[in-house]
């Protein structure tokens, strides 16, 4: 049986390939890695920062809270800021990050 999280995972990947976005997984030298980092903003995923890198500004990513969750978790006594709302949304630690870019976390100890 799958967690209510893996199963909300399951449906934002599914919002992100539905949206056009692909998951890349690349090695990268330690040179390349500590440039990434230093450029990174706060509160910015590694995708995002390539994407305002490479293109000029990062993409907007399908929302991660329905507007139901993100209404309970208001009323749970988190802020609508705590919620997955974009770049101006305010993942402030690792521990509050998606699963998937928890790993992403080492260098920057931020997210989008």
């Amino acid at each position: 049986m799958a967690s209510k999280n893996a199963k909300r995972l399951e449906a934002y990947k599914a919002k992100m390939r539905a949206a056009g976005f692909k998951r890349l997984s690349v090695w990268v030298c330690p040179e390349l890695a500590a440039m990434l980092a230093a450029e990174r903003k706060p509160h910015e995923c590694g995708g995002r920062t390539l994407e305002r890198l490479l293109l000029g500004e990062a993409r907007k990513r399908p929302d991660y809270w329905t507007e139901a969750e993100r209404s309970a978790r208001a009323r749970g006594g988190q802020s609508a800021t705590s919620t997955r709302e974009g770049v101006e949304g305010g993942i402030t630690s690792p521990q509050n990050a998606r699963p998937h870019e928890r790993a992403d976390t080492a260098t920057r100890g931020a997210t989008c």
